[in-house]
């Protein structure tokens, strides 16, 4: 089979990560990359034996298949450009910060016939992936409520509030993932923030809120911008799942390693690898994610997360906005074509 050419559209943290995993999955071969930075682009690659391309368009004339990692409002004009050309789109999560710029793309990808896939990684990890299947064999009865915690530490969050919320980079994840668990979507959501550490950049510390779902189940969950870093790096993921006859308990925290150094603890996450780490390559959640859209274009299967749940997950988040706003239970709403 001919290996899948493909190229990444913004060569940050997540499209570095995913031009390393193409050029070392046997079933692709990364061909291009392209960043406003000009210069970031000429690094990236070089560093990946990738042809630097000066615009999308150039990019997009060399490969089957595109990732677009551009910062979060800027997906918009890549994924409607690749669509219109024919190539297959992975897009880095959120798929939009507005639905209807949401439903532009997957209205696009739908009319070219293109596999679009969304990169909503929890739904790659074990853990998650064993909880769904508990659910969706009835171990655990019909779901009466749930709870999912992500935070992350003050200095990450400093950066990450300058340019997003956290609804945005850090609830959206759970969000995505308790819809996909329980098998329903979220149909309103009731928010409250903490205004602290980052009121001076107009933003929230943390935020709590409890979504409703339409089958009558109930979740809370818990984001935060402002762990604190005497905390080391021991991060607070948690999913918990109460049924009429079980429990889930999904504790990512739980690491299984912790390293003492002259300079503190670390606890590195053998799933979320950002580098190499089996034997020269890298392995995890991300290398997964990666296989399955490459398997998804080779064998013409639908992705396992698909343009429309991100969409979903996008109206949700937006309804938890509005709820910060207006200290009110705000209604999801569903946009269609």
């Amino acid at each position: 089979m001919n290996k899948i050419r493909a190229g990444v559209i913004g060569v940050g943290l997540m499209g570095r990560l995913y031009g390393r995993l193409l050029k070392e999955l046997p079933q692709a071969e990364l061909t291009a990359v392209f960043d406003v930075d000009a210069e970031l682009a000429a690094r990236v690659g070089t560093e990946l034996g990738a042809k630097a391309c000066a615009s999308v368009e150039d990019l997009l004339n060399q490969v089957d298949a595109v990732f677009v990692c551009s910062p979060d409002r800027a997906h918009l004009e890549p994924v409607l450009a690749a669509a219109a050309a024919g190539k297959h789109v992975f897009v880095e999560k959120p798929l939009a910060t507005r639905s209807e710029e949401g439903l532009q793309m997957v209205e696009a990808a739908d009319k070219a016939g293109i596999v679009f896939m969304v990169g909503h990684v929890l739904r790659f990890d074990p853990r998650y992936i064993h909880a769904r299947n508990a659910v969706a064999e009835g171990d655990v009865g019909e779901v009466v409520h749930m709870f999912a915690r992500r935070n992350t530490y003050i200095d990450q969050g400093r950066h990450y509030a300058s340019w997003t919320t956290v609804p945005w980079f850090l609830g959206i994840h759970d969000i995505d993932v308790l819809m996909w668990i329980c098998g329903s979507p979220i149909v309103s959501v009731y928010a409250r923030g903490a205004r602290k550490l980052l009121a001076a950049k107009g933003a929230d510390d943390s935020v709590l809120a409890v979504l409703t779902f339409a089958n009558g189940a109930i979740a809370g969950l818990e984001v935060s911008f402002v762990l604190p870093l005497v905390q080391g790096n021991r991060q607070s993921p948690l999913l918990e799942v109460v049924g009429s006859e079980g429990m889930i308990h999904v504790m990512p925290y739980l690491r299984g390693i912790t390293i003492h150094k002259a300079d503190g603890l670390v606890e590195p996450d053998p799933l979320y690898n950002m580098g190499p780490v089996m034997h020269g390559q890298i392995a995890g959640v991300y290398k997964e994610e990666t296989v399955h859209f490459l398997r998804c274009i080779q064998e013409g299967i639908t992705p396992a997360v698909t343009g429309r749940d991100a969409l979903l997950a996008v109206t949700v988040v937006e309804a938890l906005e509005r709820s910060l706003a207006s200290g009110r239970e705000e209604k999801v709403v569903a946009i269609t074509s």
